[in-house]
């Protein structure tokens, strides 16, 4: 019984916490920024480039929601049409507000 119960509050939390399109389009836009940051972009120019790969984002991405969880499929062919013939697609699984990389 307590098996039951415990199980009904994860999947009632997993279900609460499953993140959305826009909860994916605000990460990737903060981790390119914090990536440009890094690479010694200037705040401004950082800002510019999370907000454009949000907007790719939005536009691009393909979520499928499982309820408890959503997978995240971006395809990054047309970024290799522009020479950047090193980017893969990207996976990504969403589970509790968080976002982890599958490939």
């Amino acid at each position: 019984m307590r098996l039951l119960i415990f199980v009904s509050i994860l999947l009632s939390v997993m279900y609460a916490t499953n993140p959305s399109t826009s909860d994916f389009s605000s990460f990737v836009a903060d981790h390119i920024s914090e990536k440009a940051r890094e690479e010694g972009a200037k705040e401004d120019l950082s800002n510019l480039a999370g907000g454009i790969a949000s907007m790719y984002v939005k536009k691009n991405v393909q979520r499928t929601n499982y309820y408890v969880i959503s997978t995240y499929f971006l395809d990054m062919s047309l970024f290799r049409d522009f020479g950047r013939k090193d980017l893969e697609d990207i996976f990504v699984l969403g589970i509790f507000n968080f976002f982890l990389p599958l490939n």
